[in-house]
């Protein structure tokens, strides 16, 4: 970060002007505008041989301009095809020209996929997310929670390796108002018949523990006493 700031800053070439007298004589200040030259004017080549900074010279890898964890290639490349299908999801339904029997074939594999791709990351390598990267991946579980081509598939496949990285407080925060939205929707399918699975009733109360609330448990209570008993 010191490396980040002094380049952005020109904080070497500050100090060198004071050192050589230069801000006494034409009485500005580090920082302030310099005459005639507008603030943070960068020369052509830095001090440390860098051009003028940009996005992709300050996130590149290769720069070390700021200390990425190790996760974040892989995290990047998920999320970058994430993005990608979502695009390809978004043609799909522009097309005029395509019939909407194909349309719905096309879109359902296309959200499995999102889903899949999501939860194959978040088995093997949630673990190692830090906050920062918690932070990074849960808006994309909250968007396939409440969007309709993956809302079930997702809460079935995400919510428990998501609830046990979160915990129950930050789960309770950020997934259980989603979840309870979904199982109280006014249109269901078919599909929404996995929520009410024990299984997956068992997952949700444990990992919500006593902070479940009155709506959520009048559901979970409903699940089990009409489920199968072995």
């Amino acid at each position: 970060m010191r490396r980040a700031l002094v380049y952005l800053l020109q904080l070497d070439s500050v100090a060198q002007e004071s050192q050589s007298g230069v801000c006494q004589k034409q009485n500005y200040s580090p920082g302030s505008a310099r005459p005639g030259r507008a603030v943070f004017q960068y020369e052509p080549v830095c001090s440390e041989g860098l051009p003028p900074p940009c996005p992709d010279l300050l996130l590149h890898l290769s720069s070390s301009m700021f200390p990425f964890p190790v996760y974040f290639p892989s995290l990047h490349n998920l999320l970058d095809n994430l993005h990608k299908i979502q695009w390809n999801m978004q043609q799909i339904q522009l097309q005029s020209d395509v019939p909407l029997s194909e349309k719905g074939p096309l879109l359902k594999t296309l959200a499995k996929d999102r889903v899949n791709l999501l939860s194959r990351y978040v088995n093997r390598k949630m673990h190692r997310l830090g906050p920062e990267g918690l932070n990074l991946v849960i808006p994309y579980v909250i968007e396939l929670f409440e969007d309709q081509w993956t809302n079930v598939h997702a809460a079935w496949m995400l919510f428990n390796p998501v609830a046990t990285a979160l915990g129950p407080k930050e789960t309770n925060k950020q997934l259980l108002s989603h979840l309870i939205n979904l199982m109280n929707a006014e249109q269901t399918t078919v599909k929404h018949i996995k929520l009410y699975h024990r299984s997956f009733v068992m997952q949700v109360s444990k990992k919500q523990g006593r902070h479940i609330s009155v709506e959520a448990a009048r559901r979970v209570g409903w699940c089990f006493s009409g489920a199968p008993q072995k």
